[in-house]
């Protein structure tokens, strides 16, 4: 599988249970965990513990399992993408808000690691939060890497070059391809604070945002 291959988790396809979307290079060791790199487009709020380290799960041994069921891959992306990173420990009340708000603004949920290291406890987990909505979940560690991200929750906006890039090392996406919030806030917050601080991306910050308005 390379790099750029992903599984999709979609948390309304019961049938298939709740699959991960898987996105590693098959030749890399686990994610190391690293400080966030300075970088203007980092915005911090409060921090909150990081997340898991996906270290002593074998994610390409998942991941070739369920290329074998022929599970579909990650939608092509076609502009910005809007990524909202999370752990499992964080408050309840934090996951249950940015869950239902990451679907109504076509944001991807991101873990660095599977829950006890179990697909089985991660998907029950997700569907305890959702509900059986329509969130879509990514299990992507070289992701927080990619965006030097070390607390959770946080908010990437990123330019379409920038969120697919291949690079793994810590803080290497181009500082000017993404913009990111860090903080226990909603994701309308995170937006508004983008589309007022950060010119080149408040266009499609504001956009994102009107689609939470009920």
């Amino acid at each position: 599988m390379s790099d750029s291959d992903c599984i999709v988790c979609n948390s309304a396809r019961p049938a298939l249970g709740l699959l991960a979307a898987l996105c590693l290079a098959m030749s890399a060791g686990p994610a190391a965990s690293a400080e966030a790199t300075p970088n203007a487009a980092t915005h911090h709020f409060d921090r909150l513990p990081r997340p898991q380290s996906g270290a002593g799960i074998d994610l390409a041994q998942v991941a070739r399992g369920y290329e074998a069921a022929g599970v579909g891959t990650v939608p092509a992306n076609t502009g910005p993408r809007l990524s909202v990173f999370i752990s499992l420990s964080m408050p309840e009340g934090t996951l249950r808000r940015l869950a239902a708000d990451a679907p109504r603004a076509g944001a991807v949920l991101v873990l660095r690691g599977l829950l006890d290291g179990s697909m089985t406890k991660t998907a029950a987990r997700i569907r305890q939060l959702t509900g059986g909505g329509q969130a879509v979940v990514q299990i992507d560690p070289k992701a927080f890497a990619r965006f030097g991200i070390s607390h959770v929750p946080a908010v990437v906006l990123a330019r379409e070059a920038a969120a697919a890039t291949a690079c793994q090392e810590n803080g290497c996406a181009a500082p000017n391809g993404y913009v990111s919030v860090a903080g226990d806030v909603t994701l309308g917050y995170a937006l508004d604070h983008v589309a007022r601080s950060a010119p080149a991306f408040a266009l499609e910050a504001r956009r994102l945002r009107a689609r939470l308005e009920p």
